[in-house]
């Protein structure tokens, strides 16, 4: 059985989270096993200082995450999960895919990186081209991942889950409509100021919410090919909408990855 988060009231949909006293504050850099297992063990809030620090290491250490997924400790487990979904590691996410088939239980969390997997694509087609249980809290991240993924059978999955909603077989949800507004093909851009093509692009935002956007970068990766930033809508502290966005940069520029709501009040 699959436990999945789901939403009613606020929506945390990333279970992660580190206060890391000393890694963080002192600047040093992660040099072993024991300190990815101390910054995913601390507690479930994801800080943006930790969030970029593990975006920043993880390939490196992207075997000291995989061990982790089978740790003692379910915090451990899920915040590894987490930040191998940020990074969408190849070596990672097979290994994380193959968890799930050894688990009788698993709770799934963080992002759905592209691009997208058969296992995804069963995900979809059993929790909501096939259920009447409704939405859950990954739904929006699934929707979004099938408008940016483009190909053929993430175009048919797309459409046929919106016709079913447009139908009422099964409830519509808010990001089909907002899909609608990003065009067929990826965007990619040369910008260099990747605040701005996430800001210009924000197609996952309600138009009329888009003037009180803001977007901040968090961080990159170890080989600067992906990049992850924080969309408020609202404005920080208390933004009504928080995202986590990583951009991947193709020979074209760059694109979306992952679009992930963390919050929503």
């Amino acid at each position: 059985m699959i436990k999945i988060l789901r939403a009613k009231q606020i929506i945390f949909v990333v279970v992660l989270s580190i206060t890391i006293p000393s890694l963080l504050c002192s600047g040093q850099s992660v040099k072993s096993g024991e300190d990815v297992r101390r910054l995913l063990m601390e507690s479930h809030v994801i800080e943006d200082e930790a969030l970029a620090l593990l975006f920043r290491v993880g390939d490196e250490r992207i075997q000291d995450l995989i061990r982790a997924l089978n740790d003692n400790s379910e915090i451990v487990r899920r915040n590894a999960q987490t930040i191998i979904r940020y990074l969408g590691n190849e070596v990672g996410m097979k290994a994380l895919i193959e968890s799930y088939a050894k688990s009788p239980a698993y709770t799934l969390a963080g992002p759905v990186p592209l691009p997208l997997r058969d296992w995804d694509y069963e995900y979809i087609e059993k929790y909501y081209l096939s259920s009447s249980k409704g939405w859950d809290s990954r739904a929006s991240s699934y929707i979004y991942a099938l408008a940016l993924d483009g190909s053929p059978e993430a175009e048919t999955l797309l459409q046929e889950l919106r016709t079913k909603a447009e139908a009422g077989t099964i409830t519509y949800h808010y990001a089909l409509a907002r899909v609608k507004a990003f065009p067929r093909k990826q965007i990619f851009s040369k910008e260099t100021y990747l605040e701005k093509i996430v800001a210009d692009n924000a197609f996952f935002v309600s138009t009329d919410s888009r003037e009180y956007l803001s977007v901040k970068l968090l961080g990159f990766n170890q080989v600067k090919d992906k990049s992850l930033l924080k969309v408020y809508v609202g404005g920080p502290p208390l933004a009504a909408e928080q995202y986590h966005v990583v951009l991947q940069k193709k020979r074209e520029g760059w694109q979306y990855f992952s679009i992930t709501l963390i919050s929503v009040s």
